[in-house]
């Protein structure tokens, strides 16, 4: 599997358990921030690197 598909799999795993369970706890945790932070992960190359990179940029575009 390479790294495009496994990301795409892996994004839409975590997304479909996080809606759930954003669901179940009465909707507190926001869907799509949560989407666009794993994409950034992702994009940025993931392991240590993606969530320090995509973890500064999300928290610059978040203020």
């Amino acid at each position: 599997m390479n790294f495009h598909l496994s990301a795409a799999v892996s994004i839409g795993l975590l997304a479909v358990v996080w809606t759930a369970v954003s669901h179940h706890i009465g909707g507190y945790l926001i869907t799509w921030v949560a989407f666009f932070s794993w994409a950034s992960f992702f994009a940025v190359g993931g392991k240590g690197k993606g969530f320090i990179e995509g973890g500064l940029s999300n928290l610059i575009g978040a203020g």
